[in-house]
C-alpha cells in the first residue's frame, strides 16, 4: 500500500495554514475511511492494515508539532524584522459651500445668497428676518434700513407706522398732518371733514361745496341741472351745458329726437341733420336710403356706383366680374386691369400667380430683374 497523497497534501497546505490547522487537516484525512484494495482488488483493508494506520496517525501528529515548533522563532523574527509603516494623519474633512442650484437658474438654498456662482450664507443684522426669496433681509416694523443695519423708527406723537418699507415709515393720524418730523392739528374748516391725507390739506369740503383757498364754498348749481360725483354739476336731460354757467333748453327741429346723452337731437330715417333742421334726404333711382345721421343719406343699388348726385350703371369688361361691394368691378384670376378692361397676364419663367391672381412673382429661389425672374445667385452676380 502507498501513503504518497499524505507527503503531496501536507507540501501542497504547509504554505498555506498555520501548523495547528495543517495537524487537524491530516487527521481528518487518516480518520476518513478509505477503500484500500490488494492486486486483486476486491477485498477490503484487514484489521492489521487498520492498526498500521493509527500508527502513522500519531508518528505524523508529532513530526508536525515538531516543525511547528522549529519555525515559531523564525517567523517571529521576520515578522520583527519587517519594516513598520508610519502612522498617517487623516485631514479634517473641509466642507465646502453649497453652488448654486441649476434646476430653476443660479439659485441658492434658503438662507444663502449668489456671490460669482457660489453660495455664501446671508449675514441678517439684529430685528431683521430673511425676506420671501430667501436670499436677502428686510427690517422688522418699527425698523428701517440704513447702511446694512436696521435702525429703530421714532414715531411722533400723533402718528403711526406704516407697512412700507420705503419713506419715513411713519404717517400721521387723521385730523393732522406732517411738517416733516411733526405731526401738528389740521384746523378744519366749515362745511368740510377730516381726511385721511397725508399729503393733501388733511380736510375735504362736504358734498355740495367745493375748497377755495381754506374755506369750504356752496357750488352754484344752475336752474335745470343737479348734483354729480366730484363736486360739480350736470344739465338735466332735454338741457345742455352752456360754457359750464347755465343750462340751455335743446331745440329739436321737426323730423328730429333727442339723442341718447339727451343734450342734442337727431334726424329721423330719411333725413338727414342740418345746421339747425333736418333736411329730407332726396334718394336717386337706382338707390336706396341708409337711415343714418352722416353721409349722403342713401346708397347706390348693387351694379350701380355714385356719381354727382344719381347712380349710374357700371360697364363691366369682358374677363371680369363686380367686387363684393357691388359698385366696382375686378379681372378674373389670370387677368389684369389696364384702363377700363382686363388683359391676360403673361408669366414669365420661373414666376407664378401670386395670392390676389392679378399680377405674378418669381418661385423661391428667383427674383425680379427687369421683368424676368432669374436666379438669386446670378441676379447678384450681375
Amino acid at each position: 500500500m502507498q501513503y504518497e497523497f499524505l507527503n503531496s497534501d501536507l507540501s501542497k497546505t504547509a504554505t498555506a495554514m498555520s501548523w495547528v490547522e495543517l495537524a487537524e487537516c491530516i487527521g481528518s484525512q487518516l480518520h476518513r475511511p478509505r477503500d484500500v484494495t490488494n492486486d486483486v482488488g476486491k477485498t477490503r483493508v484487514t484489521e492489521a492494515t487498520q492498526k498500521m494506520l493509527s500508527k502513522f496517525k500519531s508518528v505524523a501528529l508529532t513530526s508536525v508539532l515538531l516543525l511547528a515548533l522549529a519555525w515559531l522563532p523564525v517567523s517571529q523574527a521576520v515578522t520583527r524584522d519587517a519594516p513598520t509603516k508610519p502612522a498617517t494623519r487623516v485631514a479634517p474633512e473641509v466642507v465646502e459651500p453649497p453652488l448654486p442650484s441649476t434646476e430653476y437658474g443660479r439659485m441658492c438654498e434658503r438662507g444663502y445668497e449668489n456671490q460669482l456662482g457660489v453660495c455664501v450664507p446671508v449675514k441678517v443684522p439684529p430685528h431683521a428676518y430673511l425676506n420671501a426669496f430667501g436670499d436677502y433681509w428686510e427690517c422688522m416694523r418699527g425698523y428701517r434700513e440704513l447702511n446694512q443695519r436696521c435702525f429703530p423708527i421714532t414715531v411722533p406723537g400723533h402718528g403711526h407706522l406704516t407697512d412700507f418699507a420705503f419713506g419715513k415709515g411713519w404717517e400721521c393720524d387723521p385730523g393732522y398732518r406732517d411738517t416733516g418730523d411733526a405731526c401738528v392739528a389740521v384746523l378744519v374748516p366749515a362745511n368740510a371733514y377730516p381726511s385721511y391725507d397725508p399729503y393733501g390739506p388733511g380736510w375735504q369740503c362736504k358734498r355740495g361745496y367745493e375748497a377755495l383757498e381754506n374755506i369750504c364754498v356752496p357750488i352754484k348749481v344752475p336752474a335745470h341741472a343737479f348734483l354729480i360725483a366730484g363736486n360739480t354739476w350736470q344739465c338735466d336731460r332735454g338741457y345742455f351745458d352752456d360754457n359750464e354757467i347755465s343750462c340751455l333748453s335743446v331745440l329739436v327741429p321737426p323730423h328730429g329726437y333727442l339723442g341718447d346723452s339727451g343734450h342734442d337731437w337727431q334726424c329721423d330715417p330719411g333725413f338727414r341733420k342740418g345746421a339747425h333742421a333736418c333736411l329730407a334726404v332726396h334718394v336717386p333711382a337706382h338707390a336706396y336710403p341708409t337711415y343714418e345721421s352722416f353721409g349722403a343719406g342713401w346708397r347706390c343699388e348693387r351694379g350701380y356706383a355714385p356719381q354727382g348726385g344719381s347712380c349710374v350703371a357700371i360697364s363691366v369688361p369682358r374677363n371680369a366680374f363686380l367686387a363684393a361691394a357691388g359698385d366696382a368691378w375686378q379681372c378674373q384670376r389670370g387677368f389684369s386691369k389696364a384702363g377700363n378692361q382686363c388683359v391676360a397676364i403673361r408669366l414669365p419663367f420661373n414666376a407664378h400667380l401670386d395670392y390676389s391672381g392679378n399680377a405674378w412673382e418669381c418661385n423661391t429661389g428667383y427674383v425680379v430683374h427687369e421683368n424676368r425672374c432669374l436666379s438669386e445667385s446670378y441676379a447678384w452676380a450681375k
